[in-house]
């Protein structure tokens, strides 16, 4: 009995790694008939299984007669049976009882239409060079040589990070044809520019290099969105406690400015715009927002105050927060503003001075230590990383820890979204 079934899963073994590799979720079940298998993928909310779904619906649109008349036992020889060097089709539905010929018919239509999918892709993507050119310029649309190291350099990515971006956009011609065919470079152009008009396209080297130009943007765009995504949903998925406690509206109204800057207004006319329709749907984008601002330049760490980020209160300034000694430095009228002090500075004598009711805080730049006086009662304490200003009239910066920690304040590191986290006492709010 023991070699019988040792036999019986060395045959499943190799007839599920004979299968084509998918790069999408496959079922724990077998299906009796293919909408089933379709309604699984259907259930998955990625994009790529979701383009997979739609290769599928159109492809049985377009050959009813073909997938009427397949027949998965002549697959199963050519695609599968002989590339694990036997035949074991009817030995293998003799050992499984509750396989029936349905869930076989069902199993071999997938393989072979998932298999058409991602073929038809990797004829796209796997050309060299790619069908879609990702490195765009006047000089290059004038008929230069593009090199990969100038599309590297052009595109501020690795190589590794280029490939996927040509593969995304290879992808989406294949996928969406309509919606790239209906591409409007000038209302792209003026949507996300700052002039009133498009300019002479003659900087271009005429029409199809400004076409070239604007609709790189639009790609390079559409896929940074896509890569966000993402990331959001993984991270997401990963954190769900921090993504429940994340305050979407908050961090719009700290980031309005940067994200509304072209299209202007609030809100309701950013989801419009990015075509988002649900409460649900604005959450992930502004979760993804957070992501992609607390790991890129100028800044490496993000601050936050009661949910809210310390961009709120740097009014389009560059005193970003920024990681040195281990400790995080922040721009101290920043952090005071968050925390409801008002704060007045003496350029001549290099001091800071916050102050809230009662309290007051003084620094001193290039000090390692601050005067922190309260009820009456001052007290000196000290600074593992001194205080510091990069110019004349620049912030003073602070270690963020031991400020916050001195005020009454709690402040938590959230490694996965580089993200120091300050919380008030709960009266103070």
């Amino acid at each position: 009995m023991r070699r019988f079934l040792s036999a019986a899963l060395a045959l499943v073994l190799a007839f599920s790694l004979s299968l084509p590799a998918l790069a999408w979720g496959e079922p724990s079940v077998k299906y009796a008939s293919f909408d089933q298998y379709l309604d699984f993928y259907r259930a998955q909310d990625d994009p790529e299984t979701q383009s997979l779904v739609r290769f599928l619906v159109a492809y049985l649109d377009a050959h009813p007669d073909e997938v009427a008349s397949f027949d998965p036992h002549a697959y199963f020889e050519a695609n599968i049976a002989s590339g694990a060097g036997m035949n074991i089709a009817n030995w293998f539905f003799d050992q499984l009882p509750d396989y029936t010929e349905d869930h076989f018919r069902a199993e071999m239509t997938d393989a072979w239409l998932t298999g058409l999918y991602r073929d038809e892709l990797n004829a796209l993507t796997d050309t060299d060079p790619p069908m879609w050119r990702l490195c765009l310029s006047p000089s290059a649309v004038a008929g230069e040589e593009i090199s990969l190291e100038r599309c590297l350099a052009y595109t501020a990515m690795t190589e590794e990070q280029y490939a996927a971006m040509a593969k995304w956009c290879a992808r989406f011609q294949f996928e969406r044809p309509g919606e790239w065919a209906a591409f409007d470079p000038d209302a792209y152009y003026l949507s996300n520019s700052q002039n009133a008009e498009v300019p002479d396209k003659m900087a271009w080297s005429g029409e199809q290099g400004f076409e070239d130009y604007t609709r790189y943007g639009w790609m390079r765009a559409m896929y940074l969105a896509w890569e966000k995504d993402r990331a959001a949903r993984e991270m997401a998925r990963r954190y769900p406690e921090d993504y429940a406690a994340f305050d979407p509206d908050a961090w719009f109204s700290a980031r309005a400015g940067e994200l509304t800057r072209f299209q202007g207004g609030g809100k309701e006319d950013y989801m419009e715009a990015r075509g988002l329709t649900t409460g649900e749907e604005f959450r992930l984008a502004m979760f993804a927002d957070w992501l992609t601002l607390s790991v890129s330049q100028p800044m490496d760490v993000t601050v936050t105050v009661n949910g809210v980020p310390i961009l709120a209160w740097l009014d389009f300034s560059p005193a970003y927060p920024y990681a040195e000694q281990g400790r995080i430095m922040v721009s101290t009228p920043a952090l005071a503003e968050s925390l409801g002090f008002s704060v007045e500075r003496d350029e001549e004598n290099r001091v800071l001075i916050c102050t809230k009711g009662d309290c007051s805080v003084t620094f001193t730049d290039g000090e390692s230590a601050y005067l922190v006086t309260r009820d009456g009662k001052a007290e000196v304490l000290a600074l593992d990383v001194p205080t510091k200003s990069h110019g004349p009239g620049a912030p003073c910066y602070v270690p963020l820890r031991a400020l916050v920690e001195a005020l009454g304040c709690d402040v938590e590191w959230k490694g996965p979204f580089r993200t120091a986290a300050v919380t008030t006492p709960r009266e103070e709010r």
